[in-house]
């Protein structure tokens, strides 16, 4: 049996230059901010704010497994953040 190194490798790296290009599943966030600002006399005013980050917890694919070695080959793997909210008050003087 004779190997063609040559070949293989030139196969590999095709292969490698393929899987490189492949960017991934998209990502879709929606964020979303309300404030209310209520003024305290002349000078000093309080201001409360919610902000949420994927406000729809649409669920965002992380990575895609291109190892063609790899039993989970073309699987998601992995998942980014889920939908997270923060609270804030600022006391303005």
């Amino acid at each position: 049996m004779v190997q063609h190194r040559g070949l293989h490798a030139a196969r590999a790296l095709v292969w490698n230059g393929f899987a490189q290009l492949d960017p991934g599943p998209g990502t879709i966030q929606n964020n979303m901010s309300l404030s209310r600002t209520m003024q305290l006399g002349e000078t000093r005013s309080m201001e409360f704010r919610a902000t949420a980050s994927n406000v729809f917890n649409t669920v965002q694919y992380a990575g895609v497994d291109t190892n063609a070695a790899s039993p989970t080959f073309g699987q998601v793997t992995s998942a980014a953040s889920m939908r997270a909210f923060q609270f804030t008050a600022r006391f303005r003087f």
